[in-house]
């Protein structure tokens, strides 16, 4: 939620874009650090509530450039480029969980904050501008003297986006928390709940490029259908069923390839409703990512309280493994909600 902070500060200021994502890529790199030597907890909540979070001014412009860097295949560039975060999530819990039983706590973080200082870094260099900054405004210092329309925050196909997300967001979060919890119900060790995880984020990275490219050549209400139909009945069959390692195994896939994936979407979306602006597109992605957060940050409380409801356990026709039945009808029913303001969502 930090990138929609970020975003409408640094829409004002676009001659200090570099600044800001300097100070972010500075911020994080400390974050990682300092949390290696906390001793309370308070420390972790400074570490990473407080100063982990400037990451966004880092991220941010990278999303929103490619508005200006790519146009008749702006869906494929955004899906390669968000396919780094499945590649991040196969490999790096290995990673830091190799670190930690070889090197212990406070190396590990001291070594991921040395590593992302020197990869962040070199990923800054290229990360530049296409349209001058001219465009933007009078190129003195200062915010941008040409004037930004709102319009498009009253449009129908703006809130139909929102929602989208919103309803999305509270839904494609929810096995990423829940299905390590389900393998060990199930005494799954192969494969474990963390392999079931990695499966799912690896199957993002082909999906992030699929949807990204039917994005750029099908009308963006089928694409939105076909990934959030397609994920909740994986949730509703695959991984209401399943009960061996197989069966969530072909969940993971699938869920990665069309629910993990959304994000991908987002370019089109954005593109459709500020119209190509430069000034709009950023504010747009700021709104996306905010409800994104909300969408997490809801779900967790929501799907554990959830859990907690025993209705179907044990009941004629009950469905789903112990409580985890009404989890999935909820996960499954807020993703078909999203295929329906989806439907609804006016491209062009």
């Amino acid at each position: 939620m930090s990138t929609a902070f970020f975003g409408p500060i640094i829409a004002a200021f676009p001659r200090y874009q570099r600044h800001f994502q300097i100070l972010g890529l500075s911020g994080a790199c400390i974050s990682l650090i300092s949390s290696g030597f906390v001793t309370k907890p308070f420390h972790l909540v400074i570490t990473w509530g407080c100063i982990f979070p400037l990451a966004g001014s880092l991220y941010m412009p990278c999303a929103t450039l490619l508005f200006e860097w790519f146009f008749e295949r702006r869906g494929l560039a955004s899906g390669i480029m968000y396919a780094g975060t499945g590649i991040g999530g196969t490999v790096f819990p290995y990673i830091i969980n190799s670190l930690l039983s070889s090197v212990g706590y406070k190396a590990t973080m001291v070594s991921l904050g040395v590593a992302y200082a020197i990869i962040g870094g070199i990923a800054l260099i290229p990360t530049t501008r296409r349209v001058p900054l001219s465009r933007y405004g009078s190129g003195e210092p200062g915010p941008r003297r040409q004037g930004l329309s709102l319009g498009f925050m009253k449009s129908f196909t703006f809130f139909m986006g929102i929602f989208t997300i919103l309803f999305t967001s509270l839904g494609n979060f929810v096995p990423s928390l829940w299905l390590p919890s389900y393998a060990d119900d199930l005494n799954l060790t192969s494969p474990s709940g963390t392999a079931l995880i990695s499966i799912l984020n690896a199957a993002s990275v082909p999906g992030n490029f699929l949807l990204g490219f039917m994005s750029d050549h099908i009308p963006l209400q089928i694409v939105i259908s076909i990934s959030c139909i397609g994920t909740a009945l994986s949730c509703a069959f695959l991984w209401g069923w399943g009960t061996g390692g197989g069966t969530l195994v072909g969940f993971c896939i699938v869920f990665g390839l069309l629910g993990q994936s959304f994000t991908a979407l987002w370019t089109q979306m954005i593109v459709y409703i500020s119209k190509d602006d430069p000034l709009a597109s950023p504010l747009v992605f700021c709104t996306f990512a905010f409800m994104r957060g909300v969408g997490n940050i809801t779900s967790g409380p929501i799907s554990g309280a959830l859990l907690n409801i025993s209705a179907l356990r044990g009941a004629t026709g009950a469905y789903g493994f112990r409580n985890y039945g009404i989890l999935l009808i909820y996960t499954a029913v807020t993703i078909l909600l999203g295929a329906v303001t989806g439907l609804l969502f006016k491209a062009r």
